[in-house]
């Protein structure tokens, strides 16, 4: 067995201590017990939960943008002005579905 291998199955195991170590943390700051962390997670996903859109062009009709949005603040279709590089100008770009 060479040193290498033995040096990076030792990285691993740290790597996943140091995931079980952060696990403990959040079980004790939001007072969970057990070992399920499916309640953190629905807990995070709530939190921070954006959906993707897709931006087009309105003038050439091409999607040239992905990007996020709170659909909690912002339930209506977005509009941003944007460069369009097929049109080589910058013009208004709608949500699409």
């Amino acid at each position: 067995m060479s040193v290498l291998y033995f040096r990076s199955k030792m990285f691993i195991r740290s790597f996943f201590y140091a995931i079980f170590i952060v696990k403990e943390k959040i079980r004790e700051t939001l007072n969970i017990s057990g070992y399920n962390l499916d309640i953190v997670r629905t807990l995070a996903e709530v939190e921070y939960m954006r959906t993707k859109i897709t931006l087009a062009c309105t003038e050439c009709k091409q999607r040239n943008y992905n990007t996020t949005k709170e659909k909690k603040n912002h339930p209506e279709r977005m509009e941003i002005k944007k460069y369009c590089r097929f049109c080589r100008t910058h013009t208004l770009h709608k949500e699409t579905k």
